[in-house]
């Protein structure tokens, strides 16, 4: 056994443990402990998505989509238009100009002119 008086300042300052029956009592969190929780719980509750809103992203995409192929669809269209339109054109004009530059030619007339 060792005598009181050999024991360091260290060995002096540290507290025996007392046994206590039941759940560990925690110390009271500290006001900067409190503060960090409230912030944590601010930051879930903007990131967290509101109730339905899945559901509202979910068909907002899914309009989107839609929305985005149908806007594709007709630009498609416009230019298969567009593209006939000038198609057309060439060929009136080639006409007209196989009319003016031969009118007895065998082209003109194999078109029913």
């Amino acid at each position: 056994a060792c005598a009181p008086s050999s024991a360091t300042p260290q060995m002096r300052a540290v507290k025996r443990r007392v046994w206590r029956s039941g759940p560990i009592q925690r110390a009271a969190p500290s006001k900067a402990t409190l503060v960090r929780q409230q912030l944590v719980c601010a930051a879930h509750a903007v990131q967290a998505p509101l109730p339905g809103s899945l559901e509202r992203a979910s068909e907002q995409k899914w309009l989107d989509a839609l929305e985005t192929r149908c806007i594709k669809e007709k630009q498609r269209s416009v230019q298969e238009t567009v593209r006939a339109m000038e198609e057309l054109d060439m060929l009136v004009r080639t006409q007209w100009l196989t009319y003016i530059l031969h009118p007895l030619s065998s082209t003109w007339h194999a078109c029913g002119h």
